[in-house]
C-alpha cells in the first residue's frame, strides 16, 4: 500500500519553520470543562488557543496592573453593601465605577 503525502515538501518545511519558535503546554480538565472552553471560543469565532492565549492575557494584564480583585473581596464587598441598605442597583452602579479604566 502507498504512503499518501498529506503535504508537499514545502508546505512540511513551512509548517516546521513556524513551530520552531512555538512552544506547547498541556492542559488537563474535565470533558465538561473542555465542553465549555470550546463552547466559549466557539461563540467569540475564536479557536481555543486564541481564546486561552486572550484570556491568560488579559489575566496577566489586570495583575499586572493591580485591578484584580479577589472573589471573596468582591463577594464582602456586597455583603457589606447590603448589610448598609444599599440597593441591588446601586451595587452594580458601585461595582462597575470601580471596575472602569
Amino acid at each position: 500500500m502507498d504512503k499518501k503525502n498529506y503535504y508537499t515538501k514545502s508546505q512540511a518545511l513551512a509548517i516546521k519553520k513556524y513551530l520552531s519558535n512555538k512552544a506547547e503546554i498541556k492542559l488537563r480538565m474535565s470533558p465538561s470543562q473542555k465542553e465549555l472552553l470550546q463552547k466559549e471560543a466557539q461563540s467569540k469565532n475564536m479557536s481555543v488557543n486564541a481564546y486561552v492565549l486572550n484570556a491568560v492575557g488579559n489575566q496577566i494584564s489586570l495583575d499586572n496592573e493591580g485591578q484584580n480583585l479577589e472573589p471573596k473581596l468582591i463577594t464582602n464587598m456586597i455583603s457589606w453593601l447590603k448589610s448598609h441598605n444599599i440597593s441591588d442597583s446601586d451595587i452594580v452602579d458601585f461595582l462597575s465605577y470601580i471596575a472602569r479604566e
